[in-house]
């Protein structure tokens, strides 16, 4: 049954109402033929009642949606007012005054932003959370575009998309130390989003790994940092009481040396393709293996591009970078590999966290391009052309389908925690009990209204038969 109701649900909403017209006709046209006019009219006002119903439940929970969101607005801006830091009370503040300025703004457009998807953006600071946002290639709805400057975000930012809603958020905010005042204040947030959206708080968390971290930090530095980050996940996660997938952004890949030169002859679809890998099975969760063979695949893959680049006339200019980048590529494997094995640890005494895959992606990013695999061939005295050249000038790769073919349409992942989802569940069996009481009720109803009609087409009858007799 569960099969069918999976097939019905990816039939478009045409052939759905289609498919529903046809039932209902042919279950008046049985009524009719079998039992007479009567019952049949009476099961068509059956079902208009329940269609009544429907659309008024409809109404009434998209109102009390709408309700829910000024509501959290409201309280965006109570918590400025009773905020006890300076810097704090400002960044609160400025979430409350953005999401009802959109909240405006959709409503003028005709969209309903409280039906849309949510989604949270989190990573450390300067790591390009909100460059993925700018090159992404998604539509804005006119003056939504929560643009900031080269420097990073200093608050938070909501980003309004026709796909749905991302919170942008600074990475001071998900890196704090535990006492610090914008701790209890991230606490809060969480704690309104829970409250104001408690059936889905949010759909999922896209995790900002930037690549310069892996590669330049210590193995101390990043252990930290991988620690920090599962905790602060660990604690959205409670907080909102539901499992979300997460999303590994891998950022600043054009810092690595020559990825530019090696993807620069990709077309313009291929450059907007996501490059990296999803898991299959979420409930999982992070599986070494599985990522040691999607890594050797990703490197397969490239080196599969370097030969068809190699092979190309003309591409002597780039032939340095383009021939050295698998091996650069293949340096992130080793702190890529620690670093998630701390983000998502898995213990018998929490519930797990949805590892949903890790994609590369870069921006326009300024700097120096960083060489790992080429480190012992330098200190040998061997140079590589333009190997400390500042580059002020790049091109955004892999993003654009991250969002719109892989973020977005994946809304439906995010479950409720196993405590709630025993309340849903009693909830559902409740309301389905009362449907088909009420079913039965009128189907009883139909049946005791034909008999009493029948008796009385019949006494007629048998009046004209005892009169003739």
């Amino acid at each position: 049954m569960n099969r069918l109701l999976d097939l019905f649900r990816l039939v478009p909403r045409s052939g759905k109402i289609v498919s529903i017209g046809i039932l209902i006709v042919g279950a008046l046209y049985i009524v009719y033929t079998k039992w007479g006019l009567m019952p049949a009219i009476f099961l068509a006002a059956g079902i208009l009642l329940i269609y009544l119903l429907v659309f008024l439940y409809n109404k009434v929970l998209k109102a009390s949606e709408r309700q829910s969101g000024a509501a959290f607005g409201k309280a965006l801006n109570a918590s400025q007012v009773g905020a006890s830091k300076e810097e704090v009370r400002s960044a609160v503040g400025a979430l409350g005054q953005k999401w009802r300025e959109a909240a405006d703004n959709f409503k003028s457009a005709n969209l309903d932003i409280y039906t849309l998807p949510w989604y949270m953006l989190i990573g450390e600071p300067q790591s390009g959370k909100s460059t993925t946002l700018k090159f992404s290639g998604m539509k804005f709805p006119v003056g939504m575009e929560a643009i900031s400057g080269g420097g990073g975000t200093r608050n938070c930012d909501w980003w309004f998309t026709e796909h749905g809603i991302i919170l942008d958020t600074a990475g001071r905010f998900t890196f704090q130390e535990e006492a610090a005042t914008d701790s209890a204040e991230w606490s809060h947030f969480l704690t309104l989003l829970s409250k104001f959206r408690p059936f889905c708080p949010i759909n999922g968390i896209l995790l900002v790994v930037p690549v310069t971290s892996l590669l330049s930090d210590s193995s101390a530095a990043r252990m930290a940092k991988a620690k920090n980050i599962s905790e602060k996940l660990r604690n959205i996660q409670q907080k909102l009481a539901i499992q979300f997938p997460v999303f590994v952004l891998l950022t600043k890949c054009d810092t690595v040396y020559g990825f530019t030169q090696f993807f620069n002859k990709l077309n313009v679809d291929q450059q907007r393709e996501m490059f990296g890998w999803s898991n299959p099975t979420l409930e999982d969760g992070f599986n070494l293996e599985k990522f040691d063979a999607s890594f050797r695949s990703l490197t397969q893959r490239v080196d599969q591009i370097r030969l068809r680049n190699l092979s190309r006339p003309h591409y002597s200019d780039d032939a340095n970078k383009t021939f050295i980048f698998p091996e650069e590529f293949s340096a992130l494997y080793q702190p890529l590999r620690e670093y998630m094995s701390v983000i998502f640890e898995s213990s018998i005494y929490r519930a797990p966290l949805y590892f949903r895959g890790y994609y590369f992606t870069s921006g326009m990013q300024e700097g120096k391009p960083i060489a790992s695999a080429c480190k012992a061939l330098l200190q040998k005295g061997v140079t590589i052309p333009d190997l400390e050249k500042v580059f002020t000038k790049s091109r955004a790769f892999f993003i654009r389908d991250f969002y719109t073919e892989k973020v977005f349409p994946e809304e439906g992942l995010v479950q409720r925690a196993y405590h709630h989802v025993k309340r849903d569940k009693m909830k559902k069996q409740l309301i389905l009990g009362l449907n088909i009481t009420l079913l039965l009720l009128g189907a009883l109803f139909v049946f005791i209204m034909h008999r009493s009609l029948t008796k009385r087409l019949d006494e007629p009858k048998r009046a004209i038969d005892q009169s003739l007799a």
